[in-house]
C-alpha cells in the first residue's frame, strides 16, 4: 500500500529549521524497514513514525529530533542495529533512538509483565533526565497512540495503555509545562481507563464551562473599564479540563465546589502591566486572601510564569486569575519546547530533571520502589523552597522541612540541630509552603536517629534511613 506524505514533505520544506533532504533520507529509510509491517488498523506501520514527527513540528522541533521520531521504532521493530542508525544519521540520533528503544531490545529481554514495563520507563526517564528531547518524542509518540488506540483489537490492552497514559505521561506533560498536551492525552485516555465515567465526567465538564459563562464575561467588562486596557493584548478562560475532574471527583473522591474554579489568562504587553492589572483587580473585586502566588519571581518548576490571583464572585464563587505577558502565555502552552530544541540547551539545567536522574539510578534491583519515588517525588505538585545561599530548590508539595534539608544537603542533613524556616526556629516535621527560605545549624557529633524518617513525607529522604 503506497503512501502519500506529500502534507508532512510541504511541513517539512517550509520549516527554517530543517534540511528537506535529510529528513526525506530518514523517511525512506524508516518507510522501506517497515515495509510489510502494518499497525492493528491495518496501516502500514510507517504511518505512525510519520505522525509522530509531523506532532513535533509546530513545536520548533530540530533535525534530530524529527529525524528520530520517524526512525524511533526502527531498532526496536526491525532488524537495523543501532550502529547503523549512527553511521547513516550520527551520534545526536542514535543517543535518542538508544533513550527511547535500547531496553526493550536488550536489557531486561527475559523480565516479564509489570517489572519489565517499569523498568522500560526508569530507562526512559534515565536518559531524558540527560536529554529532554527524548521525553518530549516519547510524548507525542504516546498522543499518537492514543488517538489511534480504537484500532486495537484488545479492551484490555487499550485499557492498560490508557491507564498508564493518566498515570505517567499526562503527568510528564504538565512537568514539561505543556499543559495543551497534557490535556489532549488525558481527555483521550480517560474513554478507556473509565468508559463507564467518561460521559458523565464530560459533563460536569460541559457543566462547570456553561457555570463560569457569566462570571468570564462580567470579569471581561470590569476590564474595559480600567486604564491599562490599550496594554491588554487577550482575554481568555481556561477550565479545567475532564482528566482533572475526573480525578478531583472520582479518583481522589474530592467534592467539585471549590475544587474546578475557572482560570481566566489576562495577556499584557509586559511585566510591568502584569502588577499593575493585578492592583486594578484588587481594587474592584474581593479577593481570597490565600489565592494570590507570584510566579513571575518565583517561576514554577516547569518554567510558567504569571501572577495568580483569585478573585470571588458573588455567590462566593472562585475565580482564578492568571496575568501574564505574551511569551509567559505561549510557554503556557509550549512549556519545555520553549527552549530544548536550541543548541545550547543543557538538560542539566532544570534542576527537577537532575533530581531525576538521581532517582532512575536509585534502588537498583526495585522496581517498585523507583516507580514510587518518581510518582510521589517528581510528577506531583512542586513548591519552591531556598536555602541560606538564596539558591532555589524543587521540593514536593508535600515535603517536611527536614525534607527540602536532604534535598539541599544530602547526606549533611544527618547532622541537623535546629532547623529554621524564614529565620524562625521550628520544629523537624513542619510543613512548607512555596517560596520560603529554609536554614539550619548542624552538629557534627550528633547523628540522627532512626525516629527521624516519620518526620519525612518523601522517598528521597526516606531513602537516607
Amino acid at each position: 500500500m503506497a503512501c502519500d506524505f506529500s502534507s508532512f514533505l510541504a511541513k517539512v520544506s517550509a520549516h527554517p529549521r530543517l534540511d528537506y533532504e535529510a529528513v526525506l533520507f530518514a523517511l525512506n529509510f524508516a518507510e522501506k524497514s517497515h515495509e510489510g509491517q502494518f499497525r492493528k488498523s491495518g496501516e502500514p506501520y510507517v504511518t505512525h513514525p510519520v505522525e509522530v514527527a509531523e506532532l513535533l513540528l509546530p513545536y520548533g522541533a530540530d533535525q534530530d529530533s524529527v529525524i528520530a521520531a520517524l526512525l524511533h521504532d526502527v531498532v526496536e521493530d526491525t532488524d537495523v542495529e543501532i550502529e547503523e542508525i549512527e553511521a547513516l544519521f550520527g551520534e545526536s540520533v542514535k543517543l535518542l533512538l538508544d533513550g527511547l528503544t535500547k531496553i526493550e531490545k536488550n536489557k531486561f529481554r527475559k523480565q516479564e509483565g509489570l517489572e519489565r514495563k517499569v523498568e522500560s520507563l526508569r530507562h526512559w526517564v534515565d536518559v531524558m533526565s540527560k536529554d529532554i528531547r527524548v521525553g518530549v518524542i516519547k510524548l507525542f509518540d504516546r498522543l499518537h497512540n492514543l488517538q489511534t488506540l480504537e484500532g486495537h483489537p484488545s479492551f484490555e490492552k487499550r485499557k492498560a495503555i490508557a491507564y498508564e497514559s493518566l498515570d505517567v505521561y499526562a503527568k510528564f506533560a504538565w512537568k514539561f509545562g505543556m499543559w495543551d498536551l497534557a490535556n489532549r492525552i488525558g481527555e483521550l485516555a480517560l474513554k478507556y481507563v473509565e468508559p463507564e465515567l467518561s460521559s458523565s465526567v464530560f459533563s460536569v465538564y460541559e457543566e462547570v464551562k456553561k457555570r463560569h459563562e457569566v462570571d468570564f464575561v462580567e470579569v471581561k467588562s470590569s476590564l474595559n473599564q480600567v486604564d491599562l486596557k490599550s496594554y491588554i493584548l487577550d482575554v481568555y478562560r481556561l477550565d479545567f479540563s475532564p482528566c482533572r475532574i475526573y480525578r478531583k471527583k472520582y479518583h481522589e473522591k474530592n467534592n467539585l465546589e471549590g475544587i474546578v474554579p475557572m482560570q481566566i489568562h489576562i495577556v499584557v504587553e509586559s511585566e510591568t502591566h502584569c502588577y499593575q492589572l493585578l492592583q486594578f483587580l484588587h481594587s474592584h473585586w474581593r479577593v481570597r486572601p490565600d489565592g494570590f502566588g507570584d510566579r513571575i519571581s518565583s517561576p514554577k518548576p516547569n518554567g510558567w510564569k504569571y501572577l495568580k490571583t483569585t478573585l470571588l464572585d458573588r455567590d462566593g464563587q472562585s475565580l482564578v486569575c492568571r496575568i501574564m505577558t505574551q511569551e509567559m502565555s505561549e510557554n503556557l502552552k509550549r512549556g519545555v519546547t520553549d527552549f530544548c530544541f536550541s543548541e545550547d540547551f543543557n538538560s542539566q539545567n532544570i534542576a527537577w530533571l537532575r533530581h531525576l536522574h538521581f532517582v532512575a539510578s536509585m534502588d537498583d534491583k526495585n522496581s517498585a520502589s523507583f516507580y514510587e519515588k518518581m510518582q510521589h517525588d517528581i510528577l506531583e505538585e512542586s513548591i519552591t523552597v531556598y536555602s541560606k545561599d538564596d539558591v532555589s530548590f524543587f521540593v514536593p508539595a508535600t515535603s517536611s522541612i527536614l525534607d527540602a534539608l536532604f534535598y539541599i544537603y544530602h547526606d549533611k542533613a544527618h547532622y541537623v540541630s535546629s532547623v529554621y524556616l524564614d529565620g524562625v526556629e521550628v520544629e523537624l516535621g513542619h510543613p512548607l509552603t512555596n517560596a520560603v527560605f529554609v536554614s539550619a545549624k548542624f552538629d557534627f557529633d550528633k547523628k540522627s536517629d532512626a525516629s527521624w524518617k516519620y518526620f519525612c513525607n518523601t522517598a528521597y529522604s526516606n531513602s537516607f534511613f
